[in-house]
């Protein structure tokens, strides 16, 4: 059987895409089409085919035959008759630029295939598919893919391949490369207003941490590597792995080369390690993936936090971060935790399945922890166990490099029972489960271990309050909005938390405005304050009263100690060197 997918744009401006599908040496009454429901690298339900639109099926002769749809994902044409050759039409709406969907207007034909390409539930199993995409596009626009692309044709026996391979074609495009022994990787930079990155510098930079990525694995799952980056005219970041490649979307892009810059090594490092921790070594629930259903795995806390740790400590370690650059990295992440109450509400492990619940939004706030920002604090404090527990005998990167050869060798996906095997077959020491009480098992404050095992390296976190004294003294954060000033969150156990709501609207403070208030970040030095508040449309007044020797929102930052012993000293440039 084989399926061939033509991919065009009939009205550019109207972001759809055009998908016209043809089954060849189909032998099947019925014939069942399933498009995936979620894509991997993002744990929550897509639900795609909510932008599917004018689907139709036709037989050889042009005759629309039935399609009756059974759920949210799946189609089935009635072929009475039997006919060998089906054809399929749909339009795909895509106007969602960022690394992981769909674009589509006059200057692009952007889309991951994940989102738009169904299958034939295939009846014979000894039956192989042969799959053909034709990219029908004006002859002056270069398609960029990994895929093997001849001309504008992909050809391919392997769907999950296919799925994991976003294809580009625009004519704003600028592509350079580069080599380490056997390896080639690709920058391809998309810009529709054609401006584009620093080749020389770029090329530096990406040679650099890759060869430490490298380095840190030993071998690497593919012999070329693209990096696909997208350039927006206004403010966004985000990046999405894949085997062989990354996406990556950014703006704005005059601002990429400067301001930027670091944000656009360390997404980039970040998903270049992926294309082993998660696209090769995978959990046992997501090996392989089911792309129609929930693929829960409690086990975020390694595919996200271990990659978002060594994404930017592989920086460090290439010498293309300083030490400021990645105790910023990590002083974002400590910062975070230590603002977030979910750390007492929930565990890593628990959030971890909670992003498919309600996936990457606050809905209820204080909930959860994050699989990349306490998942980053983790794998940073099992680094430095390691290295303290075995005296420089042992890091985190042993624990990954035998998860590697274990699935690399033996095709065993992890668990979280073999992920805790692998680690205490280094400290050699069954009382270290103690250590996965602290940060996987139960809801945790991380910093007092964290603490104190920067201590042994070298470190310390220096605690700086709030310039806002709304912050310091009472808890609360104020967003402004069309000239409101609105509650946006507020610190449990601080004086606003059993007084204020989210989405008050604060319109006086001591019957000053807002305006003027709020404009002066020192002004408020009171131990108590009467609001003037707006919530549900009823006025109300709110006394708020600060508490002695507490304050809320500090700011944390990882700083060496002024005098290290020589043996901290010697635990720190191990740290850096491993």
């Amino acid at each position: 059987m084989e399926l061939i997918f033509t991919i065009s744009q009939k009205n550019p401006v109207s972001h759809y895409i055009h998908v016209k599908l043809q089954i060849q040496n189909v032998n099947q009454k019925k014939i069942s089409l399933l498009l995936p429901r979620w894509r991997p690298g993002r744990y929550e339900m897509g639900n795609f085919s909510k932008n599917i639109q004018n689907f139709y099926a036709y037989d050889s002769r042009n005759k629309k035959l039935l399609v009756l749809k059974t759920n949210s994902y799946t189609w089935e044409i009635f072929n009475d008759n039997q006919d060998k050759n089906i054809t399929i039409e749909y339009n795909y709406y895509a106007n969602e630029y960022n690394a992981g969907a769909c674009f589509s207007n006059e200057s692009i034909l952007y889309f991951n295939p994940v989102h738009l390409l169904m299958n034939v539930v295939n009846t014979n199993e000894k039956q192989k598919i042969k799959y053909t995409i034709i990219v029908d596009v004006p002859k002056d626009y270069h398609i960029i893919t990994s895929l093997n692309c001849k001309g504008n044709k992909i050809i391919s026996d392997n769907y999950d391949e296919l799925l994991d391979s976003p294809i580009v074609a625009t004519k704003y495009v600028k592509s350079f490369s580069y080599k380490i022994d056997e390896y080639k990787f690709f920058v391809h930079t998309i810009n529709l207003h054609d401006k584009y990155l620093d080749e020389q510098k770029v090329k530096k930079d990406f040679t650099q941490f890759t060869k430490q990525i490298l380095q840190f694995w030993g071998t690497a799952p593919f012999k070329e590597y693209h990096f696909i980056i997208h350039l927006l005219p206004y403010s966004y970041y985000h990046g999405v792995e894949h085997l062989k490649n990354t996406v990556i979307v950014l703006g704005p892009y005059h601002q990429i080369m400067n301001k930027l810059y670091d944000e656009l090594l360390g997404v980039s490092s970040h998903e270049l390690f992926h294309a082993w921790n998660i696209k090769t070594i995978r959990p046992k629930q997501m090996f392989p993936y089911n792309y129609y259903t929930e693929n829960y795995s409690e086990l975020g806390f390694i595919y996200e936090g271990f990659t978002t740790y060594y994404g930017d400590k592989l920086l460090w370690q290439s010498h293309v971060f300083d030490d400021e650059k990645f105790f910023k990295c990590i002083n974002e992440r400590l910062s975070r935790h230590f603002l977030n109450g979910g750390k007492y509400s929930q565990s890593i492990l628990n959030s971890s399945i909670d992003n498919w619940v309600d996936g990457y939004a606050q809905y209820a706030p204080h909930k959860k922890v994050s699989i990349y920002d306490e998942g980053c604090i983790i794998a940073m404090m099992m680094d430095m166990y390691l290295i303290w527990k075995t005296n420089k005998r042992k890091s985190l990167r042993d624990v990954c490099l035998k998860l590697y050869d274990n699935q690399i060798n033996y095709h065993l996906p992890y668990t979280l029972e073999t992920f805790i095997q692998s680690f205490l077959e280094f400290t050699k020491d069954k009382t270290d489960m103690a250590f996965f009480d602290s940060t996987l098992f139960f809801p945790n404050n991380l910093l007092p271990l964290f603490e104190k095992l920067i201590s042994y390296f070298g470190m310390y976190i220096d605690y700086q309050e709030s310039e806002h004294w709304w912050e310091r003294y009472f808890g609360l954060k104020v967003s402004e909005n069309n000239g409101k000033y609105i509650v946006s969150q507020i610190l449990p156990e601080s004086p606003a938390y059993s007084k204020l709501s989210l989405d008050d609207e604060i319109i006086a403070v001591n019957q000053i405005t807002a305006k003027d208030i709020f404009s002066d970040k020192n002004n408020c030095h009171l131990q108590k304050i009467e609001l003037t508040v707006n919530r549900f449309h009823k006025i109300q007044s709110i006394q708020l009263s600060s508490e002695r020797n507490k304050t809320f929102y500090q700011k944390l930052y990882l700083k060496h100690k002024e005098n290290p012993s020589k043996k901290e000293m010697d635990f720190f440039i191990h740290l850096k060197k491993m």
